[in-house]
């Protein structure tokens, strides 16, 4: 009897969290934009500074890293870019990590533009997040779950107060 109630205890709560997510397919996910750059794009630019800082058309501080793999970060005053290599071979960067630093870090998803300080009415019906008392607005591959891209709400003033893509 044990089993059967931590079973549905389980699945409950799996299906509780997984309504509160907004599915994209894979396509959708990696043509989300920031500042009219698409995901791929970036990825696509294989941590190389030149290419990243002719994307955006923007002068990027870089360093690499090499644990717990090899990685490079960009950052500016608007973004911090962060791309690793799990074959630590140098040459096969993945995205793994973007936070949009103000309100000129531009996100879109599906053709709707998002920013730091928007209204969650910008959202219009997309389900909302709640956990451990905070909102958010959350976009997910739905066929891996193994990328992420979050808008945290304020509870207090309904505003766009934190936007990370996260790839796990």
């Amino acid at each position: 009897m044990k089993k059967i109630i931590l079973t549905l205890a389980v699945l409950l709560t799996t299906i509780s969290c997984k309504a509160q997510l907004n599915e994209l397919t894979s396509t959708e996910f990696y043509d989300i934009k920031v500042n009219n750059i698409s995901l791929r794009q970036i990825e696509n630019a294989n941590a190389d500074l030149t290419l990243m800082n002719n994307l955006f058309n923007e002068n990027f501080s870089y360093k690499s890293f090499n644990l717990p793999q090899l990685g490079r970060e960009f950052w500016n005053s608007n973004f911090l870019i962060r791309l690793e290599d799990e074959t630590n071979q140098n040459s096969s960067y993945s995205l793994s990590y973007i936070e949009a630093k103000t309100s000129l870090a531009l996100f879109s998803v599906r053709g709707t533009v998002y920013k730091i300080g928007d209204d969650i009415s910008v959202f219009g019906n997309l389900k909302i997040n709640i956990q451990n008392g905070d909102n958010s607005i959350v976009f997910v591959d739905k066929n891996t779950g193994s990328v992420a891209l979050s808008f945290e709400i304020d509870r207090s003033t309904n505003k766009v107060t934190k936007i990370e893509f996260n790839a796990y």
